[in-house]
Parts: structure tokens; C-alpha cells; sequence
């Protein structure tokens, strides 16, 4: 079976300014979407190079983060690429966040500690729509 017979690859993005943190995410991801390219930013303002680097359909973002937070960087991509799918990772249940978030449009607003199994769903909805 040749690439092409197997499919589109997947391209995914992790914006996640905890090093440890979003590495096993990165890790965990490439295990179960071992044909997946998978990019990882310390940051908004790398997440966001990263992104119009690659134009990933699918990005996983932590919300607190230096340099540049998620939903000023979330909103950025989604005016480069609208059909973008964000996944958000938050430790805060601060309202303000998710109505932001809504108003940006996001596939999915899961919350610290990661929870994989509910990851791993989001993610097989993005999939779902975006394949």
C-alpha cells in the first residue's frame, strides 16, 4: 500500500508553554497517529509561526501562555485558516476564557488535568469532519 492508498496525512499543531506537559502530549499523539505530523511551540508567537508554516487543520492550545495567550493566537489562525479545529486545554474554568473562545470558534474546551480518552475523542471529531 503506497502513502497516498493510505490516506491523508494528519498535521497537527501543540501550543503548550509547559515543556514536560506538552511533550507528553506530542509523545502520546504520535503513538496513536504514528503517520501524523506533529509540530510543538513553547508559546503563541512560535505556535502561530509554526502555523503559517505548516497550516495544520488541527490545533491543540493551551490557553495561559508568555509571549502571546492562546486565544489571541487562536484567533490569529483562524483569520489565516478558517476551518482550523482548536482544541483548547485550559487549568482555569474562567468564563471570560470560553466565551472568547466561542466567539473564535473551538472544536473542543477541555480542561487541566488532561484527560486522554476525552483528547483523544476531540481529536477523532476533528478528524471525522476534517477527512
Amino acid at each position: 500500500m503506497t502513502h497516498e492508498e493510505a490516506g491523508p496525512r494528519i498535521s497537527m499543531l501543540i501550543v503548550e508553554d509547559d515543556q514536560v506537559a506538552g511533550d507528553l502530549i506530542a509523545r502520546m499523539l504520535a503513538m496513536v497517529f504514528p503517520d501524523a505530523a506533529i509540530y510543538r511551540a513553547a508559546d503563541g508567537v512560535s505556535g502561530k509561526e509554526l502555523f503559517k508554516e505548516h497550516l495544520p487543520p488541527i490545533v491543540i492550545t493551551d490557553v495561559s501562555m508568555p509571549r502571546k495567550d492562546g486565544i489571541e493566537m487562536a484567533r490569529e489562525m483562524k483569520s489565516l485558516r478558517p476551518e482550523t479545529k482548536i482544541i483548547v486545554l485550559t487549568a482555569y474554568s474562567d468564563a471570560a476564557f470560553l466565551e472568547q473562545f466561542k466567539e473564535i470558534g473551538f472544536h473542543a474546551y477541555l480542561y487541566k488535568p488532561l484527560d486522554l480518552e476525552k483528547l483523544l475523542a476531540a481529536l477523532e471529531g476533528c478528524l471525522v469532519e476534517e477527512y
